[in-house]
Protein backbone atom coordinates (compact mmCIF):
# COMPACT_ATOMS: atom_id res chain seq x y z
CA UNK A 1 0.00 0.00 0.00
CA UNK A 2 1.07 3.65 -0.57
CA UNK A 3 2.04 6.29 1.64
CA UNK A 4 1.62 9.90 1.15
CA UNK A 5 3.46 12.49 3.00
CA UNK A 6 5.77 15.75 2.98
CA UNK A 7 9.31 15.22 2.24
CA UNK A 8 11.76 14.49 5.20
CA UNK A 9 14.78 16.57 5.49
CA UNK A 10 16.78 13.40 5.24
CA UNK A 11 15.00 12.67 1.89
CA UNK A 12 15.17 14.98 -0.21
CA UNK A 13 17.98 13.88 -2.39
CA UNK A 14 16.21 10.44 -3.15
CA UNK A 15 13.48 13.45 -4.82
CA UNK A 16 16.83 14.38 -6.86
CA UNK A 17 17.37 10.71 -8.03
CA UNK A 18 13.14 10.40 -8.97
CA UNK A 19 13.08 13.47 -10.93
CA UNK A 20 16.53 12.94 -12.36
CA UNK A 21 15.25 9.64 -14.12
CA UNK A 22 12.27 10.40 -14.36
CA UNK A 23 11.76 13.84 -15.77
CA UNK A 24 11.84 14.33 -19.50
CA UNK A 25 14.25 17.10 -19.73
CA UNK A 26 17.59 18.07 -17.51
CA UNK A 27 16.92 19.72 -14.26
CA UNK A 28 19.64 21.97 -12.85
CA UNK A 29 17.56 23.63 -9.72
CA UNK A 30 18.51 20.70 -7.61
CA UNK A 31 22.18 21.43 -7.87
CA UNK A 32 21.55 24.04 -5.79
CA UNK A 33 20.82 23.16 -2.33
CA UNK A 34 20.31 27.02 -1.22
CA UNK A 35 17.79 27.21 -4.30
CA UNK A 36 15.84 24.42 -3.18
CA UNK A 37 15.76 24.77 -0.03
CA UNK A 38 14.25 28.46 -0.38
CA UNK A 39 11.31 27.57 -2.66
CA UNK A 40 10.53 24.13 -0.88
CA UNK A 41 11.44 23.87 2.39
CA UNK A 42 9.25 24.79 5.46
CA UNK A 43 11.46 25.84 8.37
CA UNK A 44 7.80 25.31 10.58
CA UNK A 45 7.23 21.68 9.23
CA UNK A 46 10.89 21.38 9.42
CA UNK A 47 9.90 19.44 6.25
CA UNK A 48 10.56 20.21 1.98
CA UNK A 49 6.74 20.94 0.62
CA UNK A 50 7.11 18.08 -1.66
CA UNK A 51 3.95 14.97 -1.64
CA UNK A 52 5.53 11.98 -2.08
CA UNK A 53 3.73 8.60 -2.75
CA UNK A 54 5.76 5.67 -1.81
CA UNK A 55 5.67 1.75 -1.81
CA UNK A 56 8.42 -0.61 -0.43
CA UNK A 57 10.20 2.82 0.74
CA UNK A 58 10.73 3.88 -2.70
CA UNK A 59 9.35 6.82 -4.50
CA UNK A 60 6.40 6.32 -6.76
CA UNK A 61 5.52 10.05 -7.41
CA UNK A 62 6.27 13.15 -6.53
CA UNK A 63 4.46 16.90 -6.31
CA UNK A 64 6.26 20.26 -5.60
CA UNK A 65 4.87 22.87 -3.78
CA UNK A 66 5.13 26.46 -3.58
CA UNK A 67 3.11 28.57 -1.45
CA UNK A 68 1.67 32.02 -0.78
CA UNK A 69 1.33 33.12 2.75
CA UNK A 70 -1.29 34.83 3.11
CA UNK A 71 -3.61 34.93 5.72
CA UNK A 72 -7.30 35.06 4.53
CA UNK A 73 -6.18 32.48 1.20
CA UNK A 74 -3.39 30.64 0.63
CA UNK A 75 -2.71 29.48 -2.36
CA UNK A 76 -0.64 25.79 -3.28
CA UNK A 77 1.56 26.52 -6.30
CA UNK A 78 1.74 23.15 -8.09
CA UNK A 79 4.92 21.83 -9.40
CA UNK A 80 7.12 18.90 -10.88
CA UNK A 81 4.26 16.75 -10.75
CA UNK A 82 5.90 12.98 -11.64
CA UNK A 83 4.83 9.62 -11.52
CA UNK A 84 7.57 6.87 -12.16
CA UNK A 85 7.92 5.61 -15.29
CA UNK A 86 7.69 2.44 -14.83
CA UNK A 87 4.20 0.53 -15.79
CA UNK A 88 3.07 -0.56 -12.49
CA UNK A 89 2.74 2.97 -11.12
CA UNK A 90 -0.26 5.21 -11.12
CA UNK A 91 -0.78 8.53 -12.99
CA UNK A 92 0.35 11.10 -9.80
CA UNK A 93 -3.35 11.61 -9.19
CA UNK A 94 -3.42 10.33 -5.95
CA UNK A 95 -1.11 13.34 -4.52
CA UNK A 96 -3.11 15.99 -5.88
CA UNK A 97 -6.15 14.33 -4.63
CA UNK A 98 -4.84 14.21 -1.16
CA UNK A 99 -3.47 18.03 -1.73
CA UNK A 100 -7.32 18.86 -2.79
CA UNK A 101 -9.02 17.29 -0.02
CA UNK A 102 -6.60 18.44 2.73
CA UNK A 103 -6.18 22.01 1.56
CA UNK A 104 -10.38 22.81 0.30
CA UNK A 105 -10.36 26.00 1.96
CA UNK A 106 -8.11 27.19 -0.32
CA UNK A 107 -6.89 27.70 -3.61
CA UNK A 108 -4.63 25.04 -6.06
CA UNK A 109 -3.21 25.97 -9.13
CA UNK A 110 -0.35 25.60 -11.71
CA UNK A 111 1.43 27.88 -14.01
CA UNK A 112 2.92 27.06 -17.21
CA UNK A 113 1.56 23.50 -17.31
CA UNK A 114 2.23 20.63 -19.83
CA UNK A 115 -0.66 20.87 -22.77
CA UNK A 116 -0.99 17.47 -22.70
CA UNK A 117 -1.96 17.15 -19.20
CA UNK A 118 -4.82 20.09 -19.81
CA UNK A 119 -7.33 17.16 -19.93
CA UNK A 120 -6.62 15.62 -16.64
CA UNK A 121 -7.11 19.20 -14.52
CA UNK A 122 -10.16 19.60 -16.51
CA UNK A 123 -11.65 16.59 -15.31
CA UNK A 124 -10.60 17.30 -12.09
CA UNK A 125 -12.70 20.52 -12.30
CA UNK A 126 -9.72 23.09 -12.72
CA UNK A 127 -10.11 26.32 -14.35
CA UNK A 128 -7.75 25.87 -17.52
CA UNK A 129 -6.40 29.77 -19.16
CA UNK A 130 -3.84 31.03 -21.13
CA UNK A 131 -1.68 34.13 -19.96
CA UNK A 132 -2.03 37.19 -22.09
CA UNK A 133 1.58 38.18 -23.40
CA UNK A 134 1.91 42.04 -23.59
CA UNK A 135 5.18 43.95 -25.24
CA UNK A 136 6.44 47.52 -25.46
CA UNK A 137 9.10 47.89 -28.26
CA UNK A 138 12.00 50.26 -27.64
CA UNK A 139 11.83 52.18 -30.42
CA UNK A 140 15.17 54.08 -30.37
CA UNK A 141 17.14 51.24 -31.44
CA UNK A 142 17.83 50.70 -34.89
CA UNK A 143 18.36 47.12 -34.71
CA UNK A 144 16.87 44.05 -32.56
CA UNK A 145 18.59 40.97 -31.98
CA UNK A 146 15.82 39.60 -29.35
CA UNK A 147 12.47 40.18 -31.33
CA UNK A 148 11.22 39.51 -34.46
CA UNK A 149 9.12 42.74 -34.89
CA UNK A 150 6.96 44.28 -37.82
CA UNK A 151 7.12 48.35 -38.20
CA UNK A 152 6.14 50.11 -35.03
CA UNK A 153 3.95 53.04 -35.45
CA UNK A 154 4.99 55.28 -32.98
CA UNK A 155 2.84 55.58 -29.89
CA UNK A 156 2.14 59.65 -28.75
CA UNK A 157 1.32 60.11 -25.17
CA UNK A 158 1.37 63.34 -22.91
CA UNK A 159 3.25 64.17 -19.82
CA UNK A 160 1.59 63.48 -16.62
CA UNK A 161 2.26 63.97 -13.06
CA UNK A 162 2.97 60.55 -12.13
CA UNK A 163 6.66 58.70 -12.16
CA UNK A 164 8.03 55.39 -12.00
CA UNK A 165 11.00 55.12 -9.53
CA UNK A 166 13.17 51.80 -9.22
CA UNK A 167 13.77 50.42 -5.87
CA UNK A 168 16.10 47.87 -4.64
CA UNK A 169 14.21 47.25 -1.48
CA UNK A 170 10.75 47.05 0.09
CA UNK A 171 10.42 48.92 2.75
CA UNK A 172 7.89 51.12 0.52
CA UNK A 173 5.51 48.19 1.32
CA UNK A 174 5.95 47.45 4.94
CA UNK A 175 3.40 49.46 6.02
CA UNK A 176 1.53 50.95 3.57
CA UNK A 177 -1.99 51.76 4.44
CA UNK A 178 -2.90 52.50 1.04
CA UNK A 179 -1.09 49.25 -1.31
CA UNK A 180 -2.27 46.64 1.87
CA UNK A 181 -6.03 47.10 0.95
CA UNK A 182 -5.37 45.34 -2.28
CA UNK A 183 -3.81 41.96 -0.62
CA UNK A 184 -7.28 40.47 -1.21
CA UNK A 185 -7.41 40.66 -4.42
CA UNK A 186 -4.21 39.61 -5.45
CA UNK A 187 -3.71 37.06 -2.39
CA UNK A 188 -0.63 38.67 -1.61
CA UNK A 189 1.46 40.86 1.01
CA UNK A 190 4.47 42.33 2.05
CA UNK A 191 5.59 38.86 3.32
CA UNK A 192 5.31 37.41 0.19
CA UNK A 193 7.24 39.79 -1.92
CA UNK A 194 10.27 39.73 -0.08
CA UNK A 195 10.19 36.06 0.45
CA UNK A 196 9.59 35.51 -3.53
CA UNK A 197 11.67 38.72 -4.73
CA UNK A 198 13.86 40.68 -2.32
CA UNK A 199 15.34 37.72 -0.51
CA UNK A 200 16.14 35.56 -3.49
CA UNK A 201 19.09 33.56 -3.67
CA UNK A 202 20.21 34.02 -7.44
CA UNK A 203 18.09 36.61 -9.40
CA UNK A 204 18.06 40.45 -8.83
CA UNK A 205 14.54 41.77 -8.63
CA UNK A 206 13.53 45.54 -8.78
CA UNK A 207 10.95 47.12 -8.01
CA UNK A 208 9.00 49.85 -10.26
CA UNK A 209 6.80 51.83 -8.16
CA UNK A 210 4.54 54.15 -9.95
CA UNK A 211 4.59 57.30 -7.46
CA UNK A 212 2.54 60.57 -7.58
CA UNK A 213 3.76 63.30 -5.06
CA UNK A 214 4.89 61.01 -2.36
CA UNK A 215 2.24 58.40 -2.58
CA UNK A 216 2.88 54.92 -4.28
CA UNK A 217 -0.14 53.50 -6.47
CA UNK A 218 1.20 50.30 -7.41
CA UNK A 219 4.31 48.43 -8.62
CA UNK A 220 5.45 46.52 -11.36
CA UNK A 221 8.40 43.62 -9.86
CA UNK A 222 10.77 43.48 -12.82
CA UNK A 223 14.14 41.47 -13.58
CA UNK A 224 16.33 42.30 -16.88
CA UNK A 225 17.41 38.78 -18.80
CA UNK A 226 20.34 39.14 -21.61
CA UNK A 227 21.58 37.23 -24.12
CA UNK A 228 24.79 37.80 -26.11
CA UNK A 229 24.96 41.16 -24.79
CA UNK A 230 21.29 42.24 -25.80
CA UNK A 231 19.05 42.89 -23.17
CA UNK A 232 15.23 42.78 -21.99
CA UNK A 233 13.28 44.11 -19.28
CA UNK A 234 10.92 41.26 -17.69
CA UNK A 235 7.96 42.67 -15.20
CA UNK A 236 6.80 39.14 -13.71
CA UNK A 237 4.06 40.70 -11.20
CA UNK A 238 1.80 43.95 -10.70
CA UNK A 239 0.51 45.02 -7.00
CA UNK A 240 -1.66 48.31 -6.45
CA UNK A 241 -4.52 50.00 -8.39
CA UNK A 242 -5.42 48.31 -11.72
CA UNK A 243 -7.13 51.77 -12.42
CA UNK A 244 -3.77 53.91 -12.52
CA UNK A 245 -2.55 51.54 -15.18
CA UNK A 246 -4.51 53.00 -17.57
CA UNK A 247 -2.76 56.35 -16.93
CA UNK A 248 1.04 55.50 -17.37
CA UNK A 249 1.29 54.81 -20.82
CA UNK A 250 3.69 58.00 -21.08
CA UNK A 251 5.95 56.62 -17.81
CA UNK A 252 6.45 52.95 -19.73
CA UNK A 253 7.16 54.87 -22.74
CA UNK A 254 10.07 57.00 -20.81
CA UNK A 255 10.89 54.17 -18.90
CA UNK A 256 12.02 52.15 -22.23
CA UNK A 257 12.77 54.91 -24.64
CA UNK A 258 16.02 55.86 -21.89
CA UNK A 259 17.01 52.34 -21.94
CA UNK A 260 19.28 49.87 -23.44
CA UNK A 261 16.31 47.05 -23.75
CA UNK A 262 15.07 45.84 -26.84
CA UNK A 263 11.48 45.40 -24.90
CA UNK A 264 9.70 44.97 -21.78
CA UNK A 265 7.23 42.13 -21.73
CA UNK A 266 4.31 41.39 -19.42
CA UNK A 267 2.08 38.24 -18.73
CA UNK A 268 -1.10 38.50 -16.95
CA UNK A 269 -4.64 37.37 -16.46
CA UNK A 270 -7.31 38.32 -14.61
CA UNK A 271 -6.74 42.43 -15.45
CA UNK A 272 -8.30 43.44 -18.42
CA UNK A 273 -6.97 43.34 -22.07
CA UNK A 274 -7.95 47.05 -22.61
CA UNK A 275 -7.19 48.52 -19.06
CA UNK A 276 -3.35 47.20 -20.20
CA UNK A 277 -3.61 48.77 -23.54
CA UNK A 278 -3.90 51.79 -22.06
CA UNK A 279 -0.33 51.24 -21.12
CA UNK A 280 1.02 51.61 -24.62
CA UNK A 281 1.90 47.84 -24.46
CA UNK A 282 0.56 45.82 -27.15
CA UNK A 283 -0.94 42.46 -26.94
CA UNK A 284 1.29 38.94 -28.86
CA UNK A 285 -1.49 37.82 -30.91
CA UNK A 286 1.63 34.85 -31.65
CA UNK A 287 1.58 35.33 -35.15
CA UNK A 288 4.87 34.62 -37.24
CA UNK A 289 6.01 38.53 -38.17
CA UNK A 290 5.85 39.17 -34.28
CA UNK A 291 8.02 37.38 -31.90
CA UNK A 292 8.50 38.37 -28.04
CA UNK A 293 10.87 35.25 -26.44
CA UNK A 294 10.21 34.04 -23.11
CA UNK A 295 12.91 31.53 -22.80
CA UNK A 296 16.41 32.93 -21.78
CA UNK A 297 18.15 30.07 -20.17
CA UNK A 298 18.98 28.88 -22.50
CA UNK A 299 17.32 31.44 -25.03
CA UNK A 300 14.77 30.54 -27.74
CA UNK A 301 13.62 33.09 -30.13
CA UNK A 302 10.32 31.89 -30.22
CA UNK A 303 6.74 32.69 -29.08
CA UNK A 304 5.09 30.68 -26.03
CA UNK A 305 1.95 30.41 -24.73
CA UNK A 306 1.86 30.21 -20.74
CA UNK A 307 -1.09 27.81 -19.36
CA UNK A 308 -2.18 28.27 -16.01
CA UNK A 309 -5.33 26.06 -14.17
CA UNK A 310 -6.86 26.54 -10.97
CA UNK A 311 -9.02 25.33 -8.31
CA UNK A 312 -11.71 26.04 -7.78
CA UNK A 313 -13.08 26.99 -11.01
CA UNK A 314 -14.79 30.15 -9.88
CA UNK A 315 -12.32 31.96 -7.72
CA UNK A 316 -10.92 34.72 -8.72
CA UNK A 317 -7.44 34.88 -9.89
CA UNK A 318 -4.95 37.27 -11.00
CA UNK A 319 -2.41 35.58 -12.61
CA UNK A 320 1.31 36.45 -13.49
CA UNK A 321 4.52 34.85 -15.39
CA UNK A 322 6.36 35.31 -11.59
CA UNK A 323 3.65 32.96 -10.10
CA UNK A 324 4.63 29.26 -9.59
CA UNK A 325 7.58 28.54 -10.57
CA UNK A 326 7.74 29.57 -13.81
CA UNK A 327 10.52 32.37 -12.94
CA UNK A 328 13.03 29.77 -11.53
CA UNK A 329 16.39 29.65 -12.91
CA UNK A 330 16.84 27.07 -15.48
CA UNK A 331 21.04 27.41 -15.90
CA UNK A 332 22.69 26.70 -12.59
Amino acid sequence: MRKIKFCSENKINLIKIFLKKNWPTKINIFNNRNLINWMYYDSKLKKYLFLISEKNNKIKSCLGILKNNFTQKKIFWLSFWLSSSDRKSLSGLDLLYFLMKKKKNHVVAANGINVKTTFIYKRLGFNTINLNHYYLVNLNKKKFHLIKIKNQKKIMSRKNSLNIEISDNLIFLKNNKYLQKFEKDFYKNYYYFKKKYYDHPIYNYKFYKITCRNKIYGFFVGRVCIHNGNTALRFVEYFGSLNILGKIKYNLLELIKNSEHEYIDFYNFGIKRNLVKKTGFSINKFKSDVIIPNYFEPFVKANITICSVFWPRKTKMIIFKGDGDQDRPNLI
